[in-house]
């Protein structure tokens, strides 16, 4: 049998204000705030924590050892909008960016 836990307030009020910004706003712009708030901030601070370095000294590290691959991902995306963008509006071109880098990200995840 499974043990009761008394409610975590904070994780209901959390699932609710997922649910609700994403029955408010569009999938991708949902999903967008969602992982840039929720899902990186707390993956980035488990992982520092699991290697048993979770300081600001530690987060400042990684971050400058991340910011040369995100500067080139954000170039490589402004390089690929100017080859989609002749072909395809630009919504669907940036659509289309936005899933090419999730699928790049996910699937080493």
């Amino acid at each position: 049998l499974m043990a009761r836990r008394t409610p975590d307030w904070a994780s209901s009020i959390e699932l609710l204000t997922v649910v609700a910004v994403f029955a408010a706003l569009p999938p991708l712009m949902a999903f967008a705030l969602y992982f840039g708030v929720l899902h990186a901030p707390r993956a980035t601070l488990a992982e520092t924590a699991s290697a048993g370095e979770a300081t600001c000294a530690t987060l400042g590290r990684l971050l400058r050892t991340a910011a040369p691959a995100s500067l080139a991902a954000a170039a490589a995306g402004g390089v690929a909008f100017m080859l989609l963008r002749d072909g395809m509006s630009t919504s669907v071109a940036v659509t289309s960016i936005i899933f090419i880098g999730l699928a790049a990200l996910t699937v080493p995840h």
